[in-house]
């Protein structure tokens, strides 16, 4: 007898004592040794800084973008204002 997937979850011990509208509970993580746990934090700590470094290259180039308009902006509306 063949069963849909559907079937099977709404008959799953998780899925009846699972409150509607609440979420699935979390998959069990596996125990890190404590060097495991290291070069998780090291590898996520390298990421974080990678990303940091890509938004500071965005701000200086907004920043860089943002003053070159502002320096040719204000020689015109000098202009304007002595004419």
């Amino acid at each position: 007898m063949n069963h849909s997937v559907t079937e099977l979850a709404a008959c799953s011990p998780a899925a009846v004592a699972r409150p509607p509208g609440q979420p699935y509970p979390a998959m069990p993580t596996p125990t890190l040794t404590p060097r495991e746990a290291l070069e998780h934090l090291d590898a996520r700590h390298d990421e974080l800084i990678r990303k940091l470094d890509e938004l500071n290259a965005q701000i200086e180039a907004a920043l860089a973008e943002f003053s070159t308009r502002r320096e040719t902006t204000e020689p015109q509306q000098e202009l304007r204002k002595a004419a």
